[in-house]
């Protein structure tokens, strides 16, 4: 069998020399395999100067651990847009130095453990032909092809809640990746041949800290600028953030990532900023900024602040995203004109969202302020009734009066002239001796003469009498 295997593996090595690699494929730490003991054979990883000792437990029948024959050529079966180096190699584009494989050929359990959790380990195998493993972990075939011994496939199966990897045909040569933090990886292979054999590496160690944290260590900081985002989650250094993302806090959380927008935290995100209003990467409409790229909403006005001011045409057309206001009016510029619905004032290019919800400043209501000029004094009429016109003639008593007995010494002539005071409404009559105030009618001077007169002319009469 393996006979067939090594004769097989010549066309594929005459195939494939160098296999192109994506771009965003990093360099993967593969074991380096040094010593073996009854059905375990023990390793390391080495990241950032961080040793993790790697042991499998299991049967196999070869282990290659200084030198020999490099089964993991070609590469193409091992590389892929996530790994960039096969087993053999520390980079991509590398030396081919590490030849390293635990061949197996009796079916059974294995166990491959970690001496800390690592990110997202995997497995690379060769020539896995009839076989079948079932792990207790998920994964994924990352890549997959023509290898040292030649074409063939396998696929991904969930049964009665493993994770089961089968091959369909042909020699299988493959990579594994068991998503997340894990230091233990435990499968069964179900078949019993010549020999499959596999090596054991990882992607890293998990990230603790966000770009240049202090206080963790080595190989447990994101180091890359480009990737300076620790999600604790996965373990993963990823990339900066866009706009609008949270700020991330450390797990344990502490200075300077505490999740608020900080020096330290605008520095994971794609645009160097953040907004204290939310602690979220890029500015919010309204917001100063140096840039557009720092806005939010992909737009800065003329006046230096993030988004389009009301009544200006939007970046894109019949798209509201970069007005401030968040809406278009009916002419299809930024923010709602007079009379146009609305439901804040933020709406509205006159700033005024009003009682009925339309745009636009209310009336004005005459608040019936007072007359400025001179307000009636109220003065009450004295009642004042015209006397009517008094006649001005006089009444002359032509009589002498003549004592039968003795001789008046002198002749009393009464002018008999009324007087009346002009400003009330009652005449004064006087005569022989008496004055007599005479009420006046209202309008009637002619009557009140008559009545003087009768009262001086019974006067006289009486005196004859005597």
């Amino acid at each position: 069998m393996k006979m067939m295997k090594r004769f097989a593996r010549v066309l594929p090595f005459l195939a494939t020399v160098l296999v192109p690699i994506a771009a965003h494929a990093e360099n993967v730490g593969w074991t380096d395999w040094t010593a073996t003991a009854a059905n375990q054979v023990t390793g390391k990883l080495i990241f950032d100067a961080v040793d993790v000792n790697v042991t499998y437990a299991g049967q196999y029948s070869l282990a290659q651990v200084a030198g020999g024959t490099n089964y993991w050529v070609p590469a193409l079966p091992y590389t892929s847009a996530t790994v960039g180096n096969d087993p053999a190699r520390t980079a991509a584009g590398g030396a081919a130095t590490n030849f390293d494989i635990i061949q197996m050929s009796v079916l059974g359990a294995r166990t491959i453990t970690f001496s800390q959790p690592v990110r997202d380990p995997l497995i690379a195998f060769v020539s896995i032909n009839g076989n079948t493993y079932d792990f207790d972990q998920d994964f994924e075939i990352l890549s997959s092809g023509t290898g040292f011994y030649g074409p063939g496939t396998a696929v991904r199966e969930v049964i009665n809640g493993k994770f089961r990897l089968r091959a369909t045909g042909g020699e299988p040569h493959l990579a594994l990746q068991f998503r997340g933090v894990m230091d233990t990886i435990k499968f069964t292979s179900a078949v019993s041949e010549g020999w499959n054999g596999l090596t054991v590496g990882a992607r890293g160690l998990p990230c603790k800290g966000h770009l240049s944290t202090a206080g963790f260590a080595a190989g447990t900081v994101c180091g890359d600028p480009g990737r300076p985002v620790c999600s604790t989650g996965d373990g993963i250094c990823g990339g900066t953030l866009a706009n609008g993302t949270a700020i991330p806090a450390n797990s344990p959380v502490g200075a300077p990532f505490d999740g608020t927008c900080n020096a330290s935290g605008a520095a994971l995100c794609t645009s160097t900023v953040c907004s204290a209003a939310d602690n979220k990467c890029g500015k919010t409409n309204g917001e100063d900024a140096a840039a557009e790229a720092e806005c939010r909403a992909g737009a800065l006005g003329a006046d230096g602040k993030c988004g389009i001011p009301n009544g200006t045409d939007p970046k894109v057309a019949a798209d509201a995203t970069s007005c401030r206001s968040g809406v278009l009016g009916a002419d299809g510029k930024c923010g709602k004109g007079d009379g146009e619905a609305c439901v804040t004032t933020a709406e509205c290019r006159a700033n005024v969202c009003r009682a009925d919800k339309t745009c636009g400043i209310p009336p004005v209501i005459d608040a019936g302020a007072p007359d400025s000029g001179p307000v009636d004094s109220g003065v009450v009429d004295s009642g004042v009734t015209d006397a009517g016109s008094k006649d001005a003639g006089t009444v002359t008593d032509a009589s002498v009066l003549t004592d039968a007995g003795t001789k008046d010494a002198g002749t009393t002539a009464d002018a008999g002239t009324p007087t009346g005071d002009a400003g009330t409404d009652e005449g004064s009559a006087e005569g022989a001796g008496c004055n007599c105030n005479v009420p006046s009618t209202t309008g009637s001077s002619a009557l009140a003469l008559l009545v003087a007169g009768a009262a001086i002319a019974a006067t006289v009469s009486r005196r004859r009498k005597r």
